[in-house]
């Protein structure tokens, strides 16, 4: 989910034509910020707007979701139903690749062992709820995360799987699997750009970074005040020997316009600032609740 209050618009430009990156939020009024994003500035090429929107959270349409979810429920039907019943190897339904997870909480294999663990989620009497309890699919590509329960004989859940499933080939296939019991702490299931987990990270480097630039923009106003302010400092010591000295005069004049043109500019950055401050401890509080690392001092 993307925090509402993230509202900044972000572009970043180099050499003009060339290469422009925008990244894009809602944004209040006469918000403009620039974000030096390594990672988004590795992906502008694969369009900027949309990749970032992808980091930031937001989801597919909802035709889009519901399609997935089709496919995942039916990718998940095809294994339990194999599991039960021995009628295909495990690994007919995965994406074998470096990728290849298998999890059962005991035990993690990849491609080259996927067929050895036995599934004890997949007994003859238990049943699997097609429909998941949870469900997301990824911003770019076809691909979707999503946790199905499964039921023993009493209709008393058992225990649950959380499967990360790829379209390969035309078929959507398993890359992650994760066995969970009933009871246990089961991988949190949330909004993800490529792959899962992938969101929080961008957010939180996002915020930093607009936090930085804020915090720039408002120690070169300071430093503005202070130039202006011994520039009038020096006008007046001349005006002090010589209060007819014109050109002290004006000066000095000009000075305390400065002054007081940059105190208003740093009162407007002092306040930006606290916006972006606290749209930071928002993401990070979300990072947190998400189990997700989190450098304070960020």
């Amino acid at each position: 989910m993307v925090i509402a209050s993230l509202r900044h618009r972000v572009i970043f430009s180099l050499s003009a034509g060339v290469l422009a990156l925008g990244v894009v939020a809602p944004p209040p009024a006469s918000a403009q910020y620039v974000m030096v994003d390594v990672i988004a500035a590795t992906v502008a090429n694969a369009g900027g707007n949309a990749r970032h929107d992808c980091l930031m959270g937001a989801p597919r349409s909802e035709k889009k979701i519901l399609k997935a979810r089709g496919y995942a429920m039916q990718a998940m039907q095809l294994y339990f139903e194999a599991m039960q019943s021995g009628a295909a190897p495990r690994s007919s339904f995965f994406v074998l690749d470096e990728e290849t997870r298998w999890d059962d909480g005991e035990q993690t294999v990849g491609e080259e062992e996927i067929d050895l663990p036995t599934d004890f989620l997949a007994r003859a009497d238990a049943t699997l709820m097609v429909k998941p309890q949870e469900f997301v699919r990824g911003g770019l590509g076809s691909n979707g995360q999503g946790r199905w329960q499964v039921l023993g004989a009493d209709g008393r859940p058992i225990g649950s799987y959380t499967a990360f499933l790829v379209r390969k080939s035309g078929q959507w296939k398993i890359r992650h699997l994760a066995l969970v019991r009933h009871g246990e702490e089961a991988e949190n299931i949330t909004q993800y750009c490529a792959e899962p987990g992938d969101v929080m990270p961008y957010r939180l480097r996002n915020a930093a970074y607009i936090v930085d630039y804020r915090e720039g923009r408002v120690e070169k106003a300071r430093a503005m005040i202070a130039e202006y302010q011994a520039e009038l400092a020096q006008a007046e010591a001349v005006l002090a020997d010589n209060p007819k000295n014109r050109t002290a005069r004006k000066s000095a004049k000009g000075a305390r316009n400065d002054i007081e043109r940059w105190q208003k500019k740093l009162a407007k950055r002092q306040a930006d600032l606290e916006i972006v401050l606290e749209d930071q401890r928002e993401v990070m509080a979300e990072a947190r609740a998400a189990g997700v690392s989190v450098d304070d001092e960020s």
